[in-house]
């Protein structure tokens, strides 16, 4: 696994709660257990209506069991914890790698698995229950079977989605050429085995669904291999043909340690493949986008300074700016802060257009190493881990994006008839359409009242309430609230004025006013926020 003998440290990614400012940071429970070694966004799968996240802790250790590991499912509401799973027998390094799954119970609840690096095992969990729903041993003897995950669509026509299994210390084709194995998620069973053939080539070493690469209409998988190898490999999932085999500048760029299917950006049919090079003590480190079409190169990212070891860490992040095209995560766990701040570590969300970078997110202080390990995805937010934090390590929650619509925000301000007036919405949030209605409930009957919006939020004392929409805003025409203290009214969004037409992806923020005179004090107040990202 990616120790800190390898290196020095270990992380993880996540989302924001209501009344939570992001990041939100997970906070390991024992000194040096690699807690945000692996991470991996799970989706809803305790119903509260947030996503939640399992995160790796590898080095944790229960009673006697030294080292057996732990796998902790936190929620993004609060960061409490959901459940616990922890290894079996010392050394076990459980928790290596996690990774969220569709749902393979049938139980309409999305599932989840997570590999033992010492132990040479995988295991698949119900998202509802948490019970064991099958266990997975090596195939062979030493191969560090489940050091790495990966989930893929369903292959075998069962409707369930499969698991793919790096074991990079196989030794059937040479030693340590490595194997990766495709499991079915229903019960474990080996459908496929694609064996390296290199010697100390370590393949599986990094794992992931590589989108249908041949337009066969069968998923392909992407292959990366260890830190000296310099090469990853795209493999048929069909026959095991080798598709693509991608390298590095140089023997020691660390070329194919982290590996991810970011999706077709460049539209032609065809997904692409994002591989890391974080060139170890040779370089600042890069990740390269690669054509599932023809192999080329369609464009190359650095880091900044060297030792950044940007690239060790890649993830898909969907479609974050609404262009149209997939975009993707890069963590580069040594690189400065901001203001200077050694080792701070970065997550860099990048277009899928030419790489630009869209957002960076930093880790908690100098030596974090966030950027360990990174899980993004559309609609939600990343987390990445930063396992050298106090010793014990933690799992930074940050917004990558989401998909588009509304979601409450700012505070709720008590009202003379209650705690306060909800804001909330029906309709569509496109450009394009003038269907989008605002509402707020929890208001006095009969009452006049007026919504009001901006391009910034804020957090100020405001009459009786609070402000949510920093100046400049601008007001919509007031009335009066009906006889259950309810409002709504229409927004035209294709044809807003001021400031004009909200574009695809801008986030804009929103609140209703109105008159309170039976409170006292200023005599009117305000709901909470909402804010709404827009789309095409």
């Amino acid at each position: 696994m990616r120790t800190l003998l390898q290196l020095t440290s270990l992380i993880a990614l996540g989302l924001t709660a209501r009344g939570q400012s992001l990041p939100l940071d997970l906070a390991g429970a024992q000194n040096g257990e690699n807690f945000g070694i692996s991470v991996a966004n799970l989706g809803d799968i305790n119903s509260d209506g947030w996503p939640d996240f399992a995160v790796g802790a590898s080095s944790a250790s229960a009673g006697t069991l030294i080292g057996a590991g732990e796998v902790r499912v936190l929620s993004r509401l609060g960061g409490f914890l959901v459940r616990l799973h922890g290894g079996s027998f010392t050394n076990e390094a459980f928790g290596t790698s996690v990774v969220g799954l569709g749902d393979l119970d049938g139980d309409g609840i999305r599932d989840y698995a997570a590999g033992s690096d010492g132990g040479s095992r995988v295991r698949a969990f119900s998202g509802a229950t948490g019970q064991m729903l099958w266990m997975k041993l090596e195939q062979s003897p030493g191969e560090r079977f489940g050091y790495a995950l990966a989930a893929l669509p369903d292959l075998n026509g069962d409707g369930v989605t499969e698991v793919l299994v790096g074991a990079p210390g196989c030794d059937l084709a040479a030693l340590d050429a490595g194997a990766a194995y495709v499991l079915s998620g229903v019960n474990g069973a080996v459908l496929r085995t694609l064996l390296g053939s290199g010697l100390s080539t370590e393949l599986g070493f990094a794992v992931a669904g590589a989108g249908d690469v041949n337009a066969d209409g069968v998923q392909d998988v992407l292959l990366g291999t260890n830190t000296g190898s310099n090469l990853a490999q795209v493999r048929s999932i069909s026959d095991g043909t080798l598709l693509h085999t991608f390298t590095g500048d140089a023997n020691l760029d660390w070329f194919g340690t982290a590996v991810a299917g970011v999706g077709d950006v460049n539209l032609d049919g065809h997904a692409d493949l994002l591989v890391g090079a974080s060139q170890g003590l040779l370089g600042p480190g890069y990740a390269r986008v690669f054509s599932g079409q023809s192999g080329s190169v369609l464009f190359s990212i650095a880091g900044v300074a060297n030792l950044d070891l940007f690239g060790w860490s890649v993830s898909a992040a969907g479609d974050v700016n609404l262009d149209g095209r997939p975009d993707f995560a890069i963590g580069a766990p040594f690189a400065e802060g901001p203001a200077g701040e050694t080792n701070l570590g970065l997550v860099a969300i990048h277009s899928g257009l030419d790489g630009t970078r869209l957002l960076s997110a930093y880790g908690p202080g100098s030596d974090s190493a966030f950027g360990w390990s990174v899980s993004a995805g559309p609609g939600m937010a990343g987390i990445s881990g930063a396992p050298t934090v106090g010793g014990s390590g933690i799992a930074r929650v940050f917004e990558t994006g989401q998909a588009p619509g509304w979601n409450n925000e700012c505070v709720l301000s008590p009202n003379s008839v209650g705690p306060g007036s909800v804001m909330g919405a029906s309709g569509s949030p496109s450009v394009s359409r003038s269907d989008l209605i605002l509402q707020a409930s929890g208001a006095p009957a009969n009452i006049l009242g007026l919504f009001f919006y901006g391009r910034t939020a804020t957090q100020v004392p405001f009459g009786n309430g609070v402000r949510c929409v920093a100046s400049p805003f601008y007001r919509r025409p007031a009335f009066t609230t009906g006889p259950t203290g309810n409002a709504a009214q229409l927004l035209p969004v294709s044809s807003l004025q001021p400031p004009g037409k909200p574009l695809p992806g801008e986030i804009w923020h929103f609140q209703f006013w109105h008159r309170d005179p039976q409170a006292g004090g200023a005599n009117y107040t305000t709901s909470d926020g909402l804010r709404i990202l827009f789309a095409p």
